[in-house]
């Protein structure tokens, strides 16, 4: 036969209390408000643990080796792929209406999966000549097939170094840096450079003096 406990009244009835918020013992099982005990003295099978009741857990004490249930989000720009393209040959151009092409050139085919963007690096030497008195402006161009991803341009001005009043000349590196986000995963792509003058220039120049130009590309994961 059961009994009851209680510590302000006594035996009372049926069951074992301590305390009107302490422990209720009731057939062998046991009800806590409140446990405070060692680690070695808890034994036997423990309930199951709700992980919506677990909170402010320190990163500290997050360990172990989690084989499933965690899902990859958010960009972390991981690098998949670079590959690089060299020229050194050079040419000049005189049409203001037409690009042509300087003969760099640099292939990719992205992955197919984990593919994000394609950061585009290039560094090409660019020069523009002009007779006459006036200032003369040349233009490099990216594409990727008919696509522009991006552009630079210089300029020889009437008082530049190296220039005299009559025939402004200029020969400098030329840089374009874009992220092109207009890439599928697992297809292949081409870029190419291109060149123009741009106005009153006699000739644009493409690797005049300084050679070899190149052109990096990066795919880099989203």
């Amino acid at each position: 036969m059961a009994i009851t406990i209680s510590g302000t009244d006594g035996i009372v009835g049926a069951g074992f209390t301590v305390d009107a918020s302490g422990v209720s013992v009731t057939a062998g099982v046991g009800t806590f408000s409140s446990l405070n005990a060692a680690a070695s003295g808890l034994t036997g099978a423990l309930p199951a643990l709700s992980a919506a009741s677990l909170t402010s857990i320190p990163a500290a004490n997050i360990v172990g080796v989690c084989t499933s249930g965690l899902t990859k989000t958010g960009g972390f720009g991981k690098i998949l792929q670079i590959v690089q393209a060299h020229y050194t040959g050079n040419i000049s151009y005189n049409s203001t209406t037409t690009y042509a092409d300087t003969g760099l050139t640099c292939n990719i085919t992205t992955a197919s999966s984990g593919h994000g963007s394609v950061l585009c690096l290039v560094q090409g030497h660019l020069g523009a000549i002009a007779n006459g008195g006036e200032d003369a402006y040349s233009q490099m161009n990216l594409v990727r097939g008919s696509t522009q991803i991006g552009t630079a341009f210089i300029g020889a001005f009437r008082g530049n170094a190296g220039s005299t009043t009559s025939d402004p000349t200029i020969y400098c590196n030329a840089a374009i840096n874009e992220l092109d986000d207009g890439t599928s995963g697992g297809t292949s792509y081409t870029y190419k450079v291109q060149f123009k003058k741009l106005s009153n220039a006699q000739n644009a120049v493409w690797n005049g003096y300084n050679g070899p130009s190149t052109i990096t590309l990066i795919e880099i994961a989203s």
